[in-house]
């Protein structure tokens, strides 16, 4: 009924997910195609619809990333980053406090899970400690690199970067 990009490794649980709610329409109204389809609708649009339209997000977003850094390879002038402050809370707030606190972790584990809206990383007990470790992100140490630089990793290929 739905998909997603397969980059967030979601499809064969929700196709799973929605096969069962079909399933669940089925047997509720047995006899009435018409409640069948009405029950399953609603289901999908309750249950996988978050999740696609989490994703359809995150791949504009994306999209957005991508444009901007080819245009800032190309030297062009950028305005303003309108996702900017999105990406430093995801990468200076909720990753660092999915690492140091059990709450934040547990929320991002179950989202990541399925076992939880996309909104559920929002609740206000989340969000709370989330932007408590983002506002504090000046005064850590800086992440260390979770690997070598484009440019170290092209040199240990052995490819020359193009100018």
């Amino acid at each position: 009924h739905l998909c997603t990009n397969p980059l967030y490794g979601r499809g064969c649980s929700t196709g799973f997910w929605q096969a069962h709610l079909l399933g669940q329409a089925v047997t509720e109204h047995p006899n009435d195609a018409a409640a069948q389809a009405l029950a399953f609708d609603a289901a999908v649009r309750e249950h996988i619809v978050p999740w696609y339209k989490a994703s359809v997000s995150s791949d504009e977003g994306n999209r957005r990333a991508v444009a901007r850094a080819r245009a800032a390879a190309a030297g062009e002038e950028l305005d303003e980053d309108p996702d900017a402050m999105r990406r430093s809370i995801f990468r200076e707030g909720l990753s660092p406090a999915s690492r140091t606190d059990a709450v934040v972790w547990r929320a991002f584990a179950r989202t990541m899970n399925l076992l939880e809206s996309p909104e559920a990383l929002m609740a206000p007990d989340v969000a709370a400690r989330v932007l408590a470790v983002w506002q504090d992100r000046e005064n850590r140490p800086p992440e260390p690199p979770l690997g070598p630089s484009r440019a170290e990793m092209l040199d240990t290929l052995g490819i020359a970067e193009a100018a």
